[in-house]
């Protein structure tokens, strides 16, 4: 009896998990109008992901273009053991150098208008998407209804040449009439075949503007009469407008960064560069020394016009025996010492030098702050 019992509960949960599924509707297709249409499109296309992506970095770009002249941080470190003599040191360098160049200006300008022009071909980006989604959308409707009116029309052809055939059988028509009826129904079938070919073809292009996968089936809700309502347009009822045409602003962002970039050379070759730096070092050679402090801070100036003197026919050398101390009194700058990168000499073709051509190039100067007894 129990058995009985257990073998019916089976068989009706059985029966219940059945209807349970058979109840479960199948997926319905995904409905959409003009205006999801070119929702979707604006957020799943490759063509606005890629813009996107590309305007994204020139922001960047633009918000940290200044980034030039962030000073630049070093930490070193260094361990050495003699074995023979039996002697270790360690030792321990910060230094933080910073540098300011002279084009600095048009660097940041260049990335501010690199970001504008992006953020107008991201614009346009979106408008040809939508653009071509509307074009497609109702393309898509004309070749249903004209898809649809073939097949009509296949099927008319078809009931005449069935009725031509019977009355072909009872003597009413020639068997010309016959043949003919039969022709005229399939040559039209090829028409009727490229046509469901070329709607299938479309709606898979179609799909792909709209970044959707090809298995989702989509249903077009829509009818050509809503653009057939556009008779003609009337130059007086379009918006008044007072900015420039997307062409004409993206040429006017051309002549722009042209400027900018002649600014940005005249910069390079004209102007001096900057940079200073500052150093720490603590060493110590044994455990039982005391540990050595050096303490250092330079600073130097590049100027810019040494590569439009010497591109011009002058030779630049640098002299060792020619390297001078900073300052004129040597008593109260004590350490200040200049590295010269060297001495620009500006030669004729003769070989002469004329006078007040010759300048001094690239000075560097340093200044330890540290003095040697000092020790920690």
């Amino acid at each position: 009896m129990g058995n009985k019992k257990r073998m019916l509960l089976t068989i009706l949960a059985v029966l219940s998990a059945g209807l349970l599924f058979s109840q479960v509707p199948e997926k319905s297709e995904l409905l959409l109008t003009i205006d999801d249409a070119v929702k979707l499109a604006k957020e799943n296309n490759i063509s606005v992901k890629m813009a996107e992506n590309t305007l994204s970095n020139l922001k960047i770009q633009s918000r940290y273009s200044w980034n030039s002249v962030s000073p630049t941080l070093n930490l070193n470190g260094s361990y050495s053991n003699d074995l023979e003599k039996d002697v270790s040191s360690i030792g321990v360098t910060g230094s933080v150098n910073l540098s300011l160049k002279s084009n600095l200006f048009s660097e940041i300008n260049n990335a501010r208008l690199n970001y504008q022009k992006g953020s107008l071909s991201y614009s346009e980006a979106l408008r040809s998407v939508e653009l071509l989604v509307r074009k497609s959308f109702y393309s898509l409707i004309y070749q249903k209804e004209n898809l649809a009116l073939q097949k009509r029309n296949l099927e008319t052809s078809y009931e005449q040449y069935r009725n031509n055939q019977e009355k072909f059988r009872n003597g009413k028509i020639s068997e010309l009439d016959a043949f003919t009826s039969q022709v005229n129904y399939e040559s039209k079938k090829p028409s009727v075949e490229a046509a469901e070919i070329s709607l299938k073809n479309d709606i898979a292009a179609f799909k792909q503007v709209l970044g959707l996968s090809q298995d989702v089936q989509i249903e077009l809700k829509g009818s050509l009469d809503e653009i057939l309502k556009f008779k003609e347009i009337s130059m007086d009822k379009l918006p008044l407008s007072s900015n420039p045409a997307p062409e004409v602003k993206s040429a006017e962002y051309d002549v722009k960064l042209a400027k900018n970039s002649l600014l940005d050379s005249r910069f390079s070759a004209y102007s001096p560069s900057i940079t200073g730096g500052y150093s720490l070092g603590k060493s110590k050679k044994s455990s039982s020394d005391e540990w050595t402090t050096t303490n250092q801070l330079s600073a130097g100036v590049s100027p810019g016009w040494i590569s439009s003197l010497v591109n011009k026919g002058g030779e630049c050398c640098c002299k060792e025996k020619q390297r001078k101390k900073c300052g004129t009194n040597a008593g109260k700058r004590k350490n200040l010492s200049c590295g010269g990168n060297g001495i620009l000499h500006t030669k004729d073709k003769s070989g002469g030098e004329p006078a007040g051509f010759s300048k001094i190039y690239g000075r560097t100067c340093s200044k330890n702050l540290s003095d040697d007894k000092n020790r920690l």
